[in-house]
């Protein structure tokens, strides 16, 4: 698709941001077990076209091509024995930012070279392409970008979450924000590159000419996009060596997801009757390769067992991401609001307690799936608690 090797954005420098993620590192969760399904729409994958140059197979040594890409820690996809000189192969990808690893594998099966693209965005439902890869290089800069032909400048700023970027980009962790221009179609990635968020702007070069349209992505420090412009900007018309200035900053708006949901006795009974005044929560980002737990004895995780829609903000809302949550209640909210959840699956599970004890005697378990971005999916039918001690699986922990 195009030759060029270099992040077009400029500056380039990078900040560290200093907020940690709630839940690094905590264990996977185990299966649900029994309890209910809520299948709410679907959702889309991106595809990347991850090239390299053939010419460079030879002083590389390489045979075979084995591509992975990567999110942290996590491997998202793997593809490998690919013939060196087919010189690409295609990716299907959750949408998100990824570095992609290439390594090049002789004859005989010996790793003899490794090149990594950092940075590269995969959008739902669009289609993008790494720069031409050398296989002799080292890490480069990100997908996209215009190659020859007739370019121009667009350049840009945002806010983030309707504050200024430095002061919105901490509050809501995002890390780095990724820039594509997209053709007018929305289908296929023109140019793209990445930026620190607490820069607050970049221009973005050799943009194709023509009319074209911008897709902002915030992205948080483990490769997700929570951030982001909807709708996209533009058309804009983008002209041979002139340089587009956008006037308004771009403000980043949530498109993490938000549940609501009510509990239930499944036999009609009251939290008075059961002898009850706490649930505890067990939550699971199912969206991720690495499964986000909140164990179910965590106070974080404590609510009222009478916990409705006129309870306070601090006693309704549990935010994914952040201790301290950063997320709006939705005005048609049930009683418990979970927000910061990524586009997929979430897994609930409720465990009442004994007042007196503390032991769980009522559970239920219910997945919601999938939990949209930047949309609020209320959950119609309540998660029903039943006894520990009749229904199996109630009230099992992982």
């Amino acid at each position: 698709m195009n030759n060029q090797t270099q992040n077009p954005l400029h500056p380039s420098r990078k900040v560290v941001r200093a907020w940690a993620s709630r839940f690094m590192g905590l264990l996977a969760l185990a299966a649900l077990g029994q309890g209910c399904i809520v299948q709410t729409s679907t959702t889309g994958m991106g595809t990347l076209e991850v090239q390299w140059d053939t010419a460079s197979c030879g002083p590389a040594g390489a045979a075979t091509i084995e591509v992975q890409a990567v999110q942290g820690s996590f491997v998202a996809a793997t593809k490998g024995g690919i013939s060196c000189n087919k010189g690409s192969t295609t990716l299907v990808l959750d949408p998100g930012v990824y570095t992609i690893n290439i390594r090049g594998f002789s004859n005989g099966g010996q790793a003899v070279t490794a090149v990594a693209v950092d940075d590269v965005l995969i959008s739902a439902n669009l289609e993008s392409a790494t720069p031409l890869i050398s296989l002799t290089g080292g890490n480069i800069g990100g997908g996209g970008g215009g190659g020859g032909g007739k370019q121009g400048t667009v350049e840009i700023s945002w806010t983030v979450g309707g504050k200024a970027a430095a002061a919105g980009c901490k509050a809501h962790g995002v890390d780095k924000v990724v820039i594509s221009v997209l053709d007018e179609t929305k289908k296929t990635v023109l140019a793209s590159g990445t930026a620190a968020c607490g820069e607050g702007g970049a221009n973005l070069v050799k943009v194709p000419e023509g009319r074209v349209m911008v897709q902002l992505d915030g992205v948080a420090p483990d490769g997700a996009v929570t951030f982001g412009n909807d709708p996209l900007l533009g058309p804009l018309d983008v002209q041979a060596g002139l340089e587009i200035v956008v006037q308004n900053p771009i403000d980043l708006r949530d498109l993490r997801g938000t549940v609501s949901l009510d509990w239930a006795f499944a036999d009609g009974g009251t939290c008075g009757s059961h002898n009850t005044q706490t649930v505890y929560l067990e939550l699971s980002d199912l969206s991720t390769g690495a499964k986000v737990v909140v164990p179910w004895n965590d106070p974080w995780t404590k609510k009222a067992c009478d916990l409705g829609p006129s309870s306070s903000y601090a006693a309704r809302v549990v935010d994914m991401q952040f201790a301290d949550p950063t997320c709006s209640i939705p005005p048609d909210a049930k009683g418990l609001v979970i927000c910061g959840v990524r586009t997929g699956s979430l897994g609930v599970r409720a465990f009442a307690v004994d007042k007196v004890t503390g032991n769980p005697t009522y559970g239920g378990t219910m997945t919601i799936k999938p939990v949209e971005m930047g949309k609020h999916t209320l959950v119609a039918n309540p998660l029903l608690l039943s006894p520990c001690d009749s229904v199996p699986g109630a009230c099992n922990t992982p």
